[in-house]
């Protein structure tokens, strides 16, 4: 089983909303969320660090407001993407997905909440396993959803993190592995059990 690599790509004033994303991406899906201000360690050549991880990431996900318009290096990111045919899942904040992503069609993100964010980290992830178009990333994204709840560190996060397990069973095989896996969890995870 492996986790799904995804890029948020951000303006820098937004960078609470990201960092906080990121975050919930990784708490709550189990995804490796790479995001430029946190990810890359000093002395490290960002430019190439940046490149050699739309290469190999999974997902682009670009925080579209009125900040990132004007970002030259969004605009940058989004157009290598594109050409990498990398998923695009872009997050309205306050525009429209623009240049060549701008027949997409974007999740909106409304306010600066706990709530909010769960409820858009969830529409991600359920998203990325439903979507039959998608298929090529769809076992990595409940693989990913499985990590995370054996990695779950309170009942509340469980309980979110089964729902979105629930919710993603219709469109999933599943296997021996995965049965076996989810009852490991359930035997040493007490927030599961």
């Amino acid at each position: 089983m492996k986790k799904l690599n995804v890029f948020l790509s951000y303006s820098n004033i937004d960078r609470r909303v990201a960092g906080l994303l990121k975050q919930y991406l990784e708490t709550y899906s189990g995804f490796n969320a790479f995001l430029a201000h946190g990810d890359i360690n000093a002395s490290n050549n960002w430019r190439t660090k940046i490149i050699d991880t739309l290469n190999t990431t999974d997902v682009f996900i670009p925080l579209l407001s009125s900040n990132s318009k004007h970002s030259l290096f969004i605009n940058q990111e989004i157009g290598f993407a594109y050409a990498l045919n990398k998923i695009i899942i872009p997050i309205k904040i306050d525009i429209n997905p623009f240049g060549f992503i701008e027949l997409l069609q974007a999740l909106s993100y409304s306010a600066f909440s706990f709530p909010t964010l769960i409820q858009l980290s969830n529409k991600i992830t359920v998203i990325l396993i439903k979507d039959p178009t998608l298929f090529k990333v769809q076992n990595t994204s409940f693989e990913s959803l499985l990590f995370a709840f054996k990695s779950s560190s309170c009942y509340r996060d469980t309980r979110i993190i089964m729902r979105m397990i629930l919710e993603s069973l219709p469109y999933i095989k599943i296997t021996q592995e995965y049965r076996q896996y989810i009852l490991n969890c359930i035997d040493t995870n007490i927030q599961i059990s």
